[in-house]
C-alpha cells in the first residue's frame, strides 16, 4: 500500500519504485509503469489534507499485481535498473519546483494584504500606524526576495547540472520556511478576515504548511544541508 501519492485518485497511469532484490539495498530498486485497472492494482479512499486538496491525494493498493518486463522504465544497459538513481534525480528536480510554489504563494499573501491595508488606510487612527504597517510589508517582501534568490540559483544550477544536495535542500527547506513566516504574519496583519475562508489568505497558509512536508520535510532537508558541512578542526581554532 502506497499513502499520500498527488493525483492518485485520478491517474491512468502510475510509477512505482519496488525492489527486486533486497540484498542490493538501493541498487535493486527499480521503476515500474502500472496502468490504472491492472488486475491487483486499486485506488484505495482519498485522504483529507490540510493544504493542497487539489492535488487528490489517494492511497494506492497493489495485490499480487503483475506486469510486463516492457514496463520497466530505465535503461535496459544498466545490470541493476537505476531506478533509485531516477528517483534521486526526479526529486532533485521537483525540489526546486516546490520551492519556487512557496516563493509564488508568498508574494501572492504578500500582494493581498497589502491591498487590504490600502483599502482600509483610512481607519488607522494615526497616519504613522499606516506608515508602520506598510514598512512591515516591505520587510516581508525583502525576506521573500531573499528566498526567491535561493531557489532560483538552485534551480540554475540543476539546469547546468552543477547542482549539489545542499542546494536543493537548502533552496526547498529555507523557501518553505520562510513563506510560511511571512504567510503568518500577513494573517497577523489582515485581523479577522484571514480566517475567512472566502478571502483566500487561510487557503495559502494551509498550501504553505503543506509544501513544508511534500518532497521531504524540512527537517529532513536540514539533516541533509548539515551532513554536508565540514566539521570544524577544534586543534586548530584552540590554537
Amino acid at each position: 500500500v502506497k499513502w499520500f501519492i498527488g493525483n492518485g485518485g485520478r491517474a491512468s497511469w502510475v510509477v512505482v519504485f519496488a525492489s527486486t532484490n533486497r540484498k542490493l539495498g538501493g541498487f535493486g530498486v527499480k521503476a515500474f509503469l502500472v496502468e490504472r485497472g491492472t488486475t491487483g492494482f486499486t485506488v484505495g479512499r482519498r485522504l483529507g489534507t490540510v493544504g493542497l486538496r487539489s492535488v487528490c491525494m489517494a492511497e494506492l493498493i497493489f495485490t499480487d499485481v503483475r506486469v510486463p518486463a516492457s514496463h520497466v522504465l530505465g535503461t535496459s544497459n544498466n545490470p541493476l535498473g537505476g531506478g533509485f538513481a531516477n528517483c534521486a534525480r526526479a526529486l532533485d528536480y521537483f525540489r526546486p519546483m516546490v520551492a519556487a510554489l512557496a516563493v509564488g504563494s508568498a508574494n501572492a499573501a504578500i500582494e493581498y494584504t497589502a491591498d487590504l491595508v490600502c483599502q482600509n488606510a483610512a481607519a488607522h487612527a494615526t497616519a504613522s500606524a499606516s506608515r508602520g504597517l506598510r514598512m512591515r510589508i516591505e520587510d516581508l517582501r525583502t525576506e521573500v526576495r531573499g528566498a526567491q534568490l535561493l531557489c532560483r540559483e538552485a534551480a540554475w544550477l540543476q539546469d547546468r547540472g552543477e547542482a549539489r544536495p545542499w542546494h536543493i535542500s537548502g533552496a526547498k527547506a529555507f523557501c518553505a520556511t520562510v513563506a510560511m513566516k511571512v504567510c503568518a504574519e500577513c494573517m497577523d496583519l489582515a485581523g479577522r478576515v484571514a480566517i475567512d475562508r472566502a478571502m483566500g489568505l487561510e487557503k495559502l497558509f494551509r498550501d504553505l504548511k503543506a509544501l513544508d512536508i511534500i518532497e521531504g520535510t524540512g527537517e529532513i532537508h536540514r539533516l541533509v544541508v548539515a551532513r554536508s558541512l565540514k566539521p570544524p578542526n577544534l586543534e586548530t581554532e584552540c590554537t
